[in-house]
């Protein structure tokens, strides 16, 4: 199942815009351990759009990279940065 299939299957499509990155804090902050999972999708994407990773100065960066655009924010804060990664890409897969 792709995953755009299996966001219509859950539900998403029709409150992506009701569920807010706040939202997303707090299921992670009520199972931190996602995190990690979100972090090896990110990995494991070999293709533009959106990214979530740790750098070098143990800060997480969420980005967005194609060939016309670049732009990239750090964040201290793993869950905050998780929950921004998550909807940006999750919106941006109901969008295609």
């Amino acid at each position: 199942m792709s995953m755009y299939d299996l966001l219509q299957a859950v539900g998403y499509t029709s409150i992506a815009r009701q569920v807010s990155e706040q939202d997303l804090y707090d299921a992670l902050f009520s199972h931190p351990d996602f995190v990690n999972e979100w972090l090896e999708y990110s990995e494991d994407k070999r293709c533009a759009g959106w990214y979530f990773r740790l750098n070098d100065s143990n800060k997480y960066l969420v980005g967005y990279f194609d060939l016309n655009r670049n732009i990239e924010t750090e964040y201290d804060d793993k869950l905050e940065a998780c929950a921004a990664f998550v909807k940006r890409e999750l919106d941006e897969i109901i969008k295609k």
